[in-house]
């Protein structure tokens, strides 16, 4: 960026004083005069003349051939307005919306009698051409790549009667984000929100090498529900693919953007990246957060503007607002504001673009920081602030860790003078791991938002042991304890059963040696119960880890020991509590890993042995935590088993069992995370089966899940398993607001799940479970834009969705029921094939894609088949085949008719 000092300012605005003075022909003599005297001046002259040719009065800037009041523009005759009723393609005008530089905006309805629709169809005015007419068309070029929720949709193109491009747009009813926060009084965090929205779908335009390049407030509306659309890309470019780089706007010449809103590079001429846009959403956050724009640019002269807009830095949010404003209100607002708030928005604000957010992801990211209250990129991270903002978000779990080191340091001072010098350090460093892993660790486990802290506890109690079983070799206790802590970090790093890190990898290879450890404690006295009923536990941990994992024979092997270790520990003391506990659920585990596998039908019969048993505990011990979820997870094992078998009516019976059973335990156990996460697990699967019988119960339970999620998530951000069961409500209302019409925000859940599905599978590829939800949200994807007729969409998701599903059921991770679901995605995929065919503009087509159908149901009703003569054919699939076999059939009969 170009630094001036007053006297050369003071030479630029002679320059432009004497340039605009003269007739258009000469002022490039005045420049170039200009260039030999001081080149810098000259060019800063020269850019600001081509900038500001097309200033209106509105403070948006034109290309320098199109305005009026201009003296450098030329005129072009006023578009008529087209009259009510004429016809474009098939819509009918209904009157005139707006106009602008390149346009007429026209409000519409669709006419030929197919679907009752109002548009907003945008018409190049008559008598341009060239330059405008080029950007126009770029506008729907650009326009055709970009389907998002926060983005208006294009709907259709084409030209009229007389030859006039057109575009035909989703038509958005609503009003300026910024009338739309004040008019509803939203408090912050409902702006950021909002706010949220759109930068979305700002990333998404970037992901797809698009600049909007004239974010503004009446470029994003608001409709009364509260959607939010990003409007208007007549200036937007796409990023060159080759010459300047990545982040370098193809040039036009034109020059087109709104003052308020302009960032200093586009003022300047300079390419536009990225950070044009950072820039602008960084205005209208500093707008939506205090409700003054960052700088007053009214009554100022060329020179001045430029020097505002690119040489002065604005006031943060929270000290323009108390310069502006008096009251009460205005100041508990500016004590919101100030800090990170107000770090924030400037980081967006930076002059020059390299010190701004790199994108528009990472100044998301940052709101997001702040809003969890954990440090931001945009502050200095000094070990204080950082400190401090720890304190904020784990001061509970803090209290406890210092108490209870207290008491250690305490115990260790009264008793270090009474061992012996050579094995007091020993005994310490064990006494601290012990104190690490499992007194200040288990005193932290059910408080919220302590996952990092646990993990720091255990690996450092478990590095300690891991020292000090090399120095003290086979001691039954030492061995005992490392055994135990690597449980609990195998636990922490990846158990989908609690609060984890999602790492499944590491949880198996931390179980794998706690059993090891376990079995080789046994070996030394086979007779000890206690020995035996340890192994046992370690067996059913690793046992489910690899059930997730999709590894189901090993699992259950591992689990058929642990049932014959705890059957014998039974059988010796027929009357003990924890025994009978540990074999009913252990047999549990059995039946969902069988039904899992190849053994519905037996999983679903073991399940009915096991819950009078598990019934009887739970009523019994109503204080016992562990036992009240174990009768949670038989509910959610026998609803696994009733679906799969086609019975929803038997699931939804168990699971609303399961349900009111939950809603008794959070009463006793109000904040604990397994009860919270089991409760989410739950109304997942009730509002699944609600879905079809009733979608508005189905909307409402899946509420009450995102409720619960957040609540999670806000509490402890790196929860690998609320991040999943998020994303996977988010995805399910989606599904629900499809079926009640409401197909913007179905798509924008859709969306959102989708982005942090894949999230998850970037950041654990090895894990399937993370896989097999993702497959779910390009299946729910796939239905959303067939039923929107977007064909090309719907057929790019239903090609990703099978080729996921191919992964799952190879080698390993093949399963009764990813084989019938590969069966179904096939199937879906040849119902995206057919209805494109139905809609086909030409012969080729058609038979093009009645071919692709009538291969993929065969590949679905051939697997359906082969599952069928196997025993392996899952009841709940017989609506499909059943369908398939009949579109089948339609198929051949077209390919036949023509």
């Amino acid at each position: 960026m170009r630094t001036l000092n007053t006297e050369q300012w003071d030479r630029v605005k002679a320059v432009l004083d004497a340039a605009l003075a003269l007739p258009p022909e000469r002022r490039e003599a005045c420049l170039a005069e200009a260039e030999r005297a001081d080149p810098a001046v000259a060019a800063e002259a020269r850019s600001l003349l081509a900038a500001y040719a097309g200033a209106d009065e509105t403070g948006s800037l034109e290309s320098p051939f199109v305005g009026t009041g201009n003296p450098l523009a030329q005129e072009i005759p006023e578009a008529p307005t087209l009259p009510a009723g004429q016809h474009i393609g098939a819509y009918r005008l209904l009157g005139e919306l707006g106009r602008g530089g390149m346009g007429v905006v026209y409000l519409a309805e669709r006419s030929d009698g197919l679907f009752q629709r109002r548009v907003a169809i945008k018409v190049l005015r008559q008598g341009v051409g060239g330059e405008e007419e080029r950007r126009f068309l770029a506008e729907r070029r650009i326009l055709a790549r970009l389907d998002h929720p926060g983005i208006a949709r294009l709907i259709d193109a084409g030209t009229t009667s007389d030859r006039q491009p057109y575009l035909v747009m989703e038509l958005v009813e609503g009003r300026p984000i910024t009338e739309y926060c004040e008019a509803e009084r939203l408090d912050v965090e409902r702006r950021l929100e909002l706010f949220r929205i759109i930068c979305e779908a700002v990333q998404f335009a970037h992901g797809h090498l698009v600049i909007h390049r004239d974010l503004k407030p009446s470029n994003i509306l608001v409709d009364a529900e509260g959607q939010v659309k990003l409007l208007d890309f007549g200036i937007a470019k796409l990023l060159e693919e080759a010459g300047e780089g990545e982040a370098a706007l193809t040039r036009t010449g034109l020059r087109q953007l709104t003052l308020a809103y302009a960032s200093p590079e586009q003022l300047l001429g300079r390419p536009i990246t990225v950070a044009s846009d950072v820039y602008a959403l960084g205005l209208l956050l500093y707008e939506l957060l205090c409700g003054y724009r960052p700088l007053n640019l009214e009554r100022e002269s060329i020179v001045g503007l430029e020097n505002l807009i690119c040489r002065t830095d604005p006031l943060p949010p929270s000290r323009r607002l108390r310069a502006e404003a008096e009251g009460g209100r205005a100041e508990r607002l500016a004590r919101v504001l100030r800090g990170d708030l107000d770090l924030i928005v400037m980081k967006a604000l930076r002059k020059e673009p390299e010190r701004r957010y790199h994108s528009v992801a990472q100044l998301v990211d940052d709101l997001g920081h702040y809003r969890r209250g954990e440090p931001v990129m945009a502050r200095p991270g000094t070990r204080r602030y950082r400190l401090s903002k720890f304190w904020q978000r784990h001061r509970g779990s803090l209290i406890s860790a210092g108490l209870v080191l207290a008491a250690l340091v305490v115990g260790l001072v009264a008793t270090v003078h009474k061992a012996r010098e050579a094995d007091r350090r020993f005994a310490e460093l064990r006494g601290l791991s012990n104190s690490l892993l499992f007194e200040l660790h288990d005193e932290i486990a059910s408080l919220q938002g302590t996952v990092r802290m646990r993990e720091l506890l255990v690996n450092h109690g478990l590095r300690a042991l891991e020292d000090l079983s090399r120095d003290a070799g086979d001691d039954p206790g030492l061995l005992a304890e490392l055994a135990e802590a690597h449980r609990r970090v195998g636990e922490i790093r990846g158990d989908p059963k609690y609060i984890n890190l999602g790492d499944l990898d590491a949880a198996r290879e931390h179980y794998r040696q706690s059993v090891a450890l376990r079995e080789r404690l046994l070996a030394e006295d086979p007779a000890d119960p206690r020995a035996r009923r340890a192994l046992a536990e370690a067996l059913d941990r690793l046992a489910q880890v690899l059930s997730w994992d999709q590894e189901h024979g090993e699992a259950l092997a591992l689990n058929a020991r642990a049932v014959e270790l705890t059957a014998m520990l039974l059988a010796e003391r027929p009357g003990d509590v924890e025994h009978r506990h540990d074999l009913a659920r252990f047999r549990s585990v059995r039946a969902w890993m069988l039904i899992w596998s190849e053994g519905i039908r037996e999983g679903a019969e073991l399940l009915t042995e096991v819950e009078p048993v598990l019934a009887e505990l739970a009523r019994e011990h109503p204080g016992r935590l562990d036992f009240q979820l174990s009768l949670w997870d038989y509910c959610r094992h026998a609803s696994d088993g009733f679906r799969y078998q086609g019975d929803l009516a038997g699931a939804r019976v168990v699971l609303d069992r399961g349900r009111e059973h939950l809603y008794a335990i959070r009463e006793r156990f109000p904040d604990h995370p397994r009860v919270l996460t089991s409760l989410r697990l739950c109304l997942i699967g009730v509002g699944e089966l609600q879905e079809d019988p009733a979608p508005a119960e189905a909307r409402r339970t899946y509420a009450e899940g995102l409720v619960l999620a957040e609540q999670q998530l806000r509490r402890d951000p790196e929860n690998r398993e609320a991040q999943r069961g998020y994303a996977s409500l988010l995805g399910a209302q989606g599904s629900v607001l499809q079926r009640l019409g409401r197909f913007a925000e179905a798509e924008d859940h859709m969306m959102r799940a989708f982005a942090q599905k894949e999230s998850l599978c970037q950041a654990f590829p090895e894990n399937p479970s993370y896989l097999g939800t993702f497959a779910v949200t390009h299946w729910r994807l796939t239905h959303l834009h067939l039923e929107l007729g977007s064909h090309e969409t719907s057929l790019d998701y239903a090609r990703r969705l099978v080729a996921i599903l191919e992964a799952l059921d190879a080698g390993e991770q093949r399963s009764d029921i990813n084989a019938g679901l590969l069966a179904m995605a096939q199937g879906l995929l040849a119902q995206v094939h057919l209805d494109r065919a139905r809609h086909a503009g030409d012969a080729a087509s058609r038979r093009a894609d009645l071919a692709n159908a009538l291969k993929w149901f065969g590949l679905s009703l051939e697997r359906f088949e082969r599952q069928k003569a196997a025993g392996t054919y899952l009841g709940e699939n017989d609506k499909h085949y059943e369908r398939y076999g009949r579109e089948r059939e339609e198929v051949r009969a077209a390919l036949a008719a023509d």
